[in-house]
Formats: C-alpha cells, sequence, structure tokens
C-alpha cells in the first residue's frame, strides 16, 4: 500500500498537526505502508524531492494570497498514480482543494482522505453571524470571508473526500451545517502521544515547581491574554506568586501579549519559550503544577494528553474535544472562554487542594494510555485498508 500525506511543514516541526503527522508516518511503517510526504517547505526557487527519515518528501514552493498558500507543481505530484490514498491533513488547505478539484474532474482516481485537525477558520466564521457572540462589529467584518471559503471550497471538500477524520462531536456539527449528509464518511480518530512522555517522572505536587504552563501557538485565539490575567488575580486576590511559563512560536500575537504582561506588572512572573522539541518537553509537564489551554476553538489540543501522560492536571475551555476528554479521563477543569476570574479560581483549587490534584493526576495517566500511537496508528492503517481493498 502506498499512502501520500500532505502537512504545511514536515522537516520542521513546529505545531501540533506536524508532530501528529511525523509520528503517524513512523508508526504506520511497522505495517509496512510504503509512505510519502508532499508539503510546503522548499525555500528555493524550484521544488524538491528529497529522503527524510526512509520518506520520499516533496518540498514544493509556495506563493501566498493572504491566509491561502498555493503549491507550485502540486497537480504533478498528485497525478503521479503513484499512491494507493491520498491524506491531506487540514481543512480548508489549497491542497486539500486542488486533490477534490482533480478527483471530480477524474484526473485522480484513488480514495482520498481528509484529517480535519480542527476546524477553527469555520467555526470562527460562524461566529461572525452568532448573535449571541461577543465579538465587535470589526472583529465580525474580519471573520466574514471566510464563510465565502466554507460554502464554496469548503462544501466541495465535504462532498468530495471518501472519508473525514475527525476529532469531535463538535467538528461533526460544523460539517453537517456545510451540508455533510453522509454520515458514514466521518470517522472519529483521536489524537495520539509521543511514548515519550509516559517516560516522565511521577512527581508529586509537592515536588514540583511553582510555574502553570501553556504549550502551543502564540495566537490570538489561544485565549493567552486570559490566562496572564489570571496569573494577575492570582497575585491580587489570593497574594498568590506563580509563575507562567508560555513555550510556543510565535504566530503574530507575541508583541501585543508582551505588552499585556507589561502593562499588567507581571513580567517578574510570565516567561516566554521559543518553540522547545518534543524530547524536551517532558521535563516542563512533569515539573509544572498545572497545564492551562483557554482557546476560543479547538480540535483535539495535543498538549492536553501529553500533559495527562506526565501526570499533570489541566484546566481549559469547552471548546472542540476537550469537554469529553475532560468528563472521560477525569483528568482537568472547564472554565468560561475569556473568564480569567474563573481560571484564576480553577488553577487556585488544583494547586490548594492537594487530594483533588493527586486524582486528576492518576486518572491522567491512566487514561492517557488509549492514545497511545499503537492504538491510533491501528485505526489509520485499518481504514486504509477498507478504502484502498
Amino acid at each position: 500500500m502506498r499512502i501520500l500525506h500532505y502537512v504545511p511543514n514536515f522537516e520542521t516541526l513546529i505545531g501540533g498537526r506536524e508532530n501528529f503527522v511525523y509520528g503517524l508516518v513512523n508508526h504506520l511503517k511497522k505495517f509496512g505502508i510504503e509512505q510519502s510526504i508532499v508539503t510546503s517547505g522548499s525555500d528555493e526557487n524550484s521544488s524538491r524531492q528529497t529522503q527524510f527519515d526512509g520518506l520520499t518528501v516533496f518540498s514544493l514552493t509556495e506563493r501566498k494570497f493572504g491566509a491561502y498558500v498555493i503549491l507550485k507543481n502540486l497537480g504533478k505530484v498528485l497525478r503521479r498514480n503513484e499512491f494507493d490514498l491520498i491524506n491531506i491533513h487540514g481543512y480548508g488547505e489549497y491542497t486539500a482543494d486542488m486533490t477534490c478539484l482533480l478527483k471530480k474532474t477524474g484526473f485522480l482516481r484513488v480514495p482520498i482522505v481528509l484529517t480535519t485537525h480542527g476546524l477553527s477558520g469555520l467555526v470562527n466564521a460562524y461566529s461572525a453571524i452568532s448573535p449571541a457572540s461577543s465579538l465587535t462589529p470589526s472583529q465580525r467584518i474580519k471573520r466574514l470571508p471566510h464563510l465565502f471559503y466554507d460554502f464554496t471550497l469548503g462544501r466541495l471538500e465535504v462532498a468530495t473526500f471518501d472519508r473525514i477524520i475527525v476529532v469531535s462531536e463538535e467538528e461533526k456539527s460544523y460539517l453537517y451545517r456545510l451540508g455533510l449528509k453522509e454520515q458514514k464518511k466521518i470517522v472519529k480518530i483521536p489524537v495520539a502521544v509521543n511514548d515519550i512522555f509516559f517516560s516522565a517522572p511521577h512527581n508529586i505536587a509537592g515536588e514540583r515547581e511553582n510555574y502553570v504552563l501553556y504549550i502551543g501557538r502564540i495566537a490570538e485565539y489561544k485565549g493567552l491574554d486570559t490566562l496572564v490575567k489570571a496569573i494577575k488575580e492570582l497575585r491580587v486576590a489570593s497574594n498568590i506568586e506563580l509563575k507562567c511559563k508560555i513555550i510556543g512560536k510565535n504566530f503574530g500575537y507575541l508583541d501585543e501579549l508582551q505588552s499585556l504582561v507589561h502593562n499588567l506588572g507581571i513580567t517578574d512572573l510570565v516567561e516566554f519559550i521559543d518553540h522547545v522539541p518534543q524530547g524536551k518537553l517532558v521535563n516542563y509537564y512533569s515539573s509544572a503544577l498545572v497545564t492551562v489551554l483557554c482557546s476560543l476553538t479547538e480540535g483535539f489540543p495535543l498538549s492536553l494528553v501529553e500533559s495527562m501522560a506526565a501526570g499533570t492536571p489541566f484546566v481549559a475551555t469547552p471548546v472542540g474535544a476537550i469537554p469529553d476528554l475532560a468528563d472521560q479521563t477525569k483528568a482537568g477543569l472547564i472554565v468560561p472562554i475569556g473568564d480569567a476570574k474563573a481560571l484564576s479560581d480553577a488553577i487556585r483549587q488544583l494547586i490548594e487542594d492537594r487530594n483533588m490534584w493527586a486524582k486528576m493526576s492518576t486518572s491522567g495517566r491512566e487514561n492517557a494510555i488509549r492514545f497511545r500511537w499503537d492504538n491510533i496508528a491501528r485505526r489509520y492503517y485499518d481504514l486504509y485498508k477498507d478504502l484502498v481493498h
């Protein structure tokens, strides 16, 4: 079986999607699958084909139209007829649109699979027309154009992919809004966690350092303003000097966030750390008291599963798969979006109630096993096998 995967970056693993695809292709090797990657990783004037960790990687040059990235020579790669199945990782990508167009016009005659990795653009677009949304008029106007994409090319994706892999019931509901009628197309498969996170030392709360942890993109939709306001709230209202480590790549929000931290007078409490390789993240998780994720929208956040595997409880907002994750694992607390007071109260409750912390830590470790790569890769392999044969 020959599989082609698309992911925006591959040789540089900068986010959860990239780390997931890297783990997936390496674990699928155990089933004897021949795999290739197409990515937008070429910094040269022309596309190139290389070998990376035993995989053929097509690094294509890109041209940007706003946030939409067009890959040069993508059609040639897709029409090589060397693949038995194509798995696109990411809804709303040019690669997903091109794959569907080629399938519709008969140039592609193999099964195609979409792994959404979250539907943040679609969710944000719908919030622009929701009467219950707290968005300002300018924020609504900024998000509205995405709906044009969703009801044109987005609908094409929903209608054309043979299978769509989602991580939450929330994602299913949004796909139905786009007109998906064949429920059998949707397959629910969670993210997977690298086995290295299960090797974290079993540190109890009293053995950990005095900080909360955020790992992910430094982007506006991640709700990091709420996190730093909660750190200030803990200092002012509860006299708790709790540090905060924010680890991740800047996606256009770092300057604004650092300015907010300065204005709040908590530069001594908040530390910004650039992207850290997975192998070193284990120490951060196993040393933190709590992992926090205040996002406005999410798919299935890998950071929370990694935190669970390391025995660290989490506090997060009720978006994407997070409510299901908290309910099924009993490893974290849920707080409303944008509520710094509720977030500070939840953090304080966890760090002061050692019995609750210990129960959540143990439950997280026990439940994280279901997200081990051997289990998730097997589900992908079974899906591929059913479609190809």
